[in-house]
């Protein structure tokens, strides 16, 4: 169905407005009650915003206006034409609407290359002080607490992707924002042949990858940041696991893209290792069910990566274990916050939770508290067990106390493609309204707020 061609008794009839309207309700609650507690003096370790973690007013330029319509018609146009579109003319149309969504900031420097420099906080403000690549990774361990924040709670690697760019390119910021933009649409082509080997339907292919592009988490997070980057990175491990199901068994191919997306995502962020955790728990579900296919994938792979780690260590002289044990002391200065501040540890897990949901849209979410819409896209029990195996192992990472800062719609980016592996078979008409009101939230925040971290 067209988007020109709904009405309002369409949006009353096919989708589950009081749903939405109740978890609209409950969220102005739980956000009343967090200002209440910031007023009388009460911490819990969460923004005034609540869920929104970084939440800035918009600069108001003339021009984000200019974008924000122009955003809003493409996401019309683009839908309404999607049947009769290819598959390349759908993903040109994930990209326009991505960077269209980001102009809503009013200017290019603001949407591609203030995420760099602003603040002086940036990876590019530690890149720019590399003298000597070599010698920053041997020594990166024993300066880490010299570091500004991001870095010293990273792995060395981002600084140095940052250095080698700005390298070969003589420090141009705009050849980095090019590049980080380039990896980070990957992320479509790579959904497009997961979905493909999950069998999906053509169509539905077509209308996931528009409603990917525009749902708020991707569409203002993926460019320039490295959180797009390790978007693409695990989304190669699942790539790998849509491989194994589709031919039946585990091949080269496979084997390749995960010890990729294990190398890369660790190398990145120390979050990485949500993807062995998932490989882990994928492995021991499959093989209650007698299918080995799995455990073979991550024990080799795993087996793979961890003499690529090896390598870093005898050769660059960084040791990994190590830089990860002082990056968690650092981030959990007061040791597992279930047992030392037991109220920010709930407050802080309900809001990691509460943002990842905010970011992929009120509307979209709806669905999943709504049962009568719920049951239409829980369909195939093997993407089933792999997104739910995801999931687990993402709500294990909040019960250690991980991303105590928030900023999860951001930093747990990359769960979004095991959330869209279930969005299986939605009736069209519904599927529309809700294409349509995510176009709208996702309108809205790129206008009226800076979402810079």
């Amino acid at each position: 169905m067209q988007i020109r061609s709904l009405r309002f008794q369409d949006i009353k009839t096919h989708f589950p407005i009081k749903t939405m309207l109740i978890i609209i309700g409950v969220w102005l609650v739980l956000a009343l009650g967090n200002f209440l507690s910031i007023e009388y003096g009460v911490y819990l370790g969460v923004d005034l915003f609540f869920p929104f973690s970084v939440l800035y007013p918009s600069e108001f330029l003339w021009q984000g206006f200019i974008f924000s319509f122009l955003f809003g018609v493409a996401g019309v146009y683009c839908w309404d034409k999607v049947e009769r579109f290819s598959l390349l003319q759908v993903l040109l149309c994930c990209i326009l609407l991505v960077f269209l969504g980001n102009m809503m900031q009013g200017s290019f420097d603001n949407a591609f290359l203030k995420p760099f420099y602003w603040k002086g906080q940036q990876y590019y403000s530690d890149a720019i002080k590399v003298t000597d690549a070599a010698d920053f990774l041997r020594t990166f361990e024993e300066k880490q607490d010299t570091f500004l924040l991001h870095t010293k709670t990273h792995p060395p690697f981002v600084v140095l992707i940052h250095y080698y760019l700005l390298q070969i390119s003589g420090g141009s910021i705009v050849f980095l924002s090019l590049v980080f933009t380039g990896f980070a649409m990957l992320i479509f082509p790579i959904m497009m042949r997961i979905w493909q080997n999950f069998d999906f339907p053509a169509l539905q292919i077509k209308k996931l990858l528009l409603l990917l592009a525009i749902v708020p988490s991707v569409n203002i997070y993926t460019l320039v940041s490295l959180d797009g980057l390790i978007l693409v990175s695990v989304a190669l491990a699942l790539w790998a696991v849509s491989e194994v199901y589709k031919v039946g068994k585990v091949s080269l191919f496979s084997i390749i893209l995960t010890v990729l997306s294990i190398v890369i995502s660790n190398s990145l962020s120390f979050s990485g290792l949500f993807v062995i955790a998932f490989l882990g728990i994928l492995a021991l579900v499959q093989l209650w069910k007698r299918d080995a296919r799995f455990a073979w994938l991550g024990g080799i792979s795993l087996t793979i990566s961890i003499l690529v780690f090896l390598g870093y260590y005898y050769i660059g002289g960084y040791n990994h274990w190590e830089v990860f044990r002082a990056a968690s002391a650092s981030e959990n200065r007061y040791g597992f916050m279930l047992f030392s501040i037991p109220h920010i540890y709930f407050a802080t897990r309900l809001q990691d939770i509460a943002e990842i949901m905010m970011f992929l849209s009120l509307p979209f979410i709806t669905l999943w508290f709504d049962r009568k819409y719920r049951a239409s896209f829980l369909e195939d029990s093997f993407t089933k067990t792999v997104a739910y195996s995801a999931i687990f192992v993402l709500l294990l990472m909040f019960s250690t106390g991980a991303y105590g800062t928030g900023e999860t719609a951001r930093a747990c980016l990359f769960i979004v493609p095991f959330i869209f592996i279930l969005v299986r078979k939605i009736p069209a008409i519904t599927f529309t309204i809700v294409y349509f009101l995510c176009v709208m939230q996702t309108l809205i925040m790129q206008t009226v707020g800076n979402f810079f971290w």
